[in-house]
């Protein structure tokens, strides 16, 4: 047996107090005078002996039940194991899943209040004197510091759901935190949660110091359909146009789901609804059609209905139509018409020519495409632009010139972004044999290549140069199994190297078919449709244009009016957007209330897949920890903490014990009153 508070054990020295009464008690005796004492004697003798049997009985019941109460106020307790240790406080970090998993209806109603419920429960387990810690997956300041059971229980009522989702590993990292340099604190860990398998990224770390309380609740239903993703399958979004939009749908679900409705809505306008089928477990790409009347910002919305997770039904996106897309040939000599008249055949393209030796370089960062018409000679002003511009997602289109000797210096230029460059000229009659239709050149341009393709020849051409270091893939392959058209990736930008001039004594490709969509599309490549929208809760930021001065920036919608500081990284403005909480689609304002851009945030969807793990999989994730498992009602729970926290208490047993020696005093004490009598 020990005891919490052993001090109190030097109290036992009062037990001495009745002792030394009985002991050294003085009476005044009154004599009386009788005429004959003998049978007087007698009964004197006798009840002197009874007197004295029932005095220390008396005393025996005073010290007793003066012992059980000092042992009593000593809190004796029996360990279970030799970890129990009640002597100091206790420290409870309690963690109420607040995800929007936990808005599911379950056996007691919504789960969110039911998790609040369990953790009102533990709460009132313990002492009023302990420390508690309530964590969400929010991880507030406010939350991160050890409260009373009153400041819990006030923090818990204030606690809503939330997009946030926190991994177990973060989360208990987070309660050890708190439990900060409480060396002698007995520490104990509850998290209360539906335990979704996204939660789960790794096995749970052993800690000796910390004991692990798993609480279960469980929603009625597992069942989710999540709009997942949105993207227009052509890189250029052109307003006046057909525009197809794709949107993956995902079933989480064991069964088939049919003829849900996928809504699209534009500016609050609907555009188009699809009726989509999809397998269980499975997912599905939607072909949506639609057109724009106009080039501002639009606001979309794509949804869908599904019961009871209805967080991800919803996708917000912003996107603008390009604008005109500016292609810039730089010339050696005479001006390349063949380019010339297919660009000029789209509106879609500003084209303009310039000779080498007029290069307005503030231009060239706003190029689309640039090609370098059989130049022979850089100036190195102009190689560090044409670098930089590649590296920031430019596309050069490089043409040899005719004389060989003259390919030396161009060469140098085009080793430095690890580009193919040209070797020796040859003089062959070759055909192209080889187009890459999985190029975002040719992508979609051709449903399949009949087998007798007419395609273009050459008659000569310099020898394409590929070596190890650069990353690449071959446009166009020619029946020798050279490379006709080369693509090189340089940081974020492209160059394009073709083996001959387009003049016709060297190839007919200028002339063939197969050149109109190879040079119409060289303009969009690397070009990502700018369909704008973020997730709430990964520290994104989304770039954006600014003039001088204008750092201060308003992120509005029906509901939020948020002032936010851009920010500048390399030249670049980027808006943080952290601050945001909610989905939706934002105007980004100025001062003068003018509209930057539009911007998207969506709830994240690492909780769309509803997987539960069972007890026994949680029991294998934690083979390095020990856990306890509780489903259902408390009551195992609470006796556990009983058990195993405060071992097995005594201190009811002493109470009762001095009550029943008090109730034998008062017994014996009666006996005497009436014997007197």
């Amino acid at each position: 047996m020990q005891f919490i508070y052993p001090t109190f054990l030097y109290a036992l020295l009062t037990v001495s107090i009745p002792i030394i009464i009985h002991l050294f008690r003085f009476r005044n005796y009154k004599k009386f005078v009788f005429s004959d004492i003998r049978f007087l004697k007698q009964v004197v003798e006798q009840n002197q002996k009874q007197r004295t049997i029932r005095e220390w009985l008396v005393l025996a019941c005073r010290v007793f039940a003066l012992a059980a109460l000092v042992f009593a106020f000593a809190r004796p307790y029996i360990p279970l194991d030799e970890k129990t240790n009640l002597k100091g406080l206790k420290a409870v970090s309690i963690f109420v899943d607040n995800s929007f998993s936990m808005n599911q209806k379950g056996r007691d109603g919504e789960l969110f209040e039911t998790a609040k419920n369990r953790a009102r429960e533990i709460v009132s387990f313990y002492n009023e004197d302990d420390l508690f810690q309530l964590l969400s997956n929010d991880f507030e300041g406010k939350h991160q510091r050890l409260l009373s059971k009153k400041d819990f229980l006030f923090f818990l009522d204030e606690l809503k759901t939330s997009s946030k989702s926190k991994k177990i590993n973060e989360i208990i990292s987070r309660q050890k935190q708190a439990f900060g340099n409480l060396k002698d604190a007995q520490k104990t860990v509850f998290i209360i949660s539906d335990f979704q398998a996204s939660q789960f990224n790794q096995n749970l770390e052993e800690d000796s110091t910390i004991e692990l309380q798993f609480v279960s609740v469980e929603p009625n239903l597992q069942n989710n359909i999540s709009i997942d993703s949105v993207w227009f399958s052509e890189p250029i979004i052109k307003a006046n146009s057909p525009l197809k939009l794709m949107a993956r749908v995902k079933n989480y679900s064991s069964e088939k789901v049919d003829d849900i409705a996928l809504l699209l809505k534009i500016n609050k306008v609907q555009k188009a609804m699809q009726n989509i089928s999809c397998n269980a477990v499975d997912f599905a790409d939607v072909e949506i059609n639609f057109s724009l009347g106009n080039n501002d910002w639009q606001k979309a919305e794509l949804s869908i209905i599904d019961n009871p997770v209805t967080f991800d039904d919803k996708l917000f996106f912003a996107f603008k139509p390009n604008s005109n897309l500016d292609v810039l040939i730089i010339n050696s000599g005479q001006q390349n018409g063949f380019m010339t008249n297919v660009f000029q055949s789209e509106k879609f393209f500003n084209i303009s020519q310039i000779n080498q030796n007029n290069i307005d370089y503030s231009k060239i960062a706003k190029q689309s495409l640039i090609v370098l018409n059989e130049l022979s000679e850089l100036s190195s002003g102009f190689q560090q632009e044409l670098k930089k511009y590649v590296e920031e997602g430019g596309n050069i289109f490089v043409i040899p010139p005719t004389e060989s000797e003259n390919i030396n210096k161009l060469n140098e230029f085009i080793q430095s972004l690890f580009a193919a460059n040209f070797g020796n000229q040859i003089v062959q009659k070759v055909q192209v044999n080889e187009i890459n239709l999985k190029d975002e050149l040719f992508q979609n341009v051709f449903s399949k290549l009949p087998n007798s393709v007419d395609l273009p020849y050459i008659n000569k051409l310099y020898e394409l140069q590929i070596s190890n270091a650069i990353r690449g893939n071959s446009i166009l392959k020619l029946n020798n199994g050279n490379s006709f058209v080369f693509k090189s990736n340089y940081m974020k930008g492209c160059v394009y190297s073709i083996a001959t001039p387009l003049q016709n004594e060297w190839s007919n490709f200028q002339q063939h078919a197969l050149f109109v969509p190879f040079v119409l599309r060289m303009p969009m490549a690397n070009k990502k449709s700018e369909i704008v929208y973020h997730t709430i809760g990964y520290n994104t930021s989304a770039s954006i244009e600014l003039n001088e001065n204008e750092n201060l920036l308003h992120v509005v919608n029906e509901k939020t009016d948020v002032i936010i500081e851009a920010g500048n990284n390399f030249g670049k403005s980027f808006l943080p957007l952290n601050s945001i909480t909610d989905a939706g689609v934002y105007e980004v304002k100025n001062k003068n209330k003018n509209v930057m851009a539009a911007i998207a945030m969506n709830y994240p969807r690492s909780e769309s897949d509803s997987k539960l793990l069972t007890k026994d999989e949680l029991q294998k994730l934690s083979i390095n920890a020990k856990i306890n498992f509780s489903e259902g009602n408390l009551i195992e729970l609470q006796k556990r903490i009983e058990a195993e926290e405060n071992g097995i208490q005594l201190w009811r047993w002493f109470v009762i014990a001095a009550l029943f020696f008090i109730a034998m005093e008062m017994a014996l004490l009666l006996i005497k009153n009436k014997v007197t009598a």
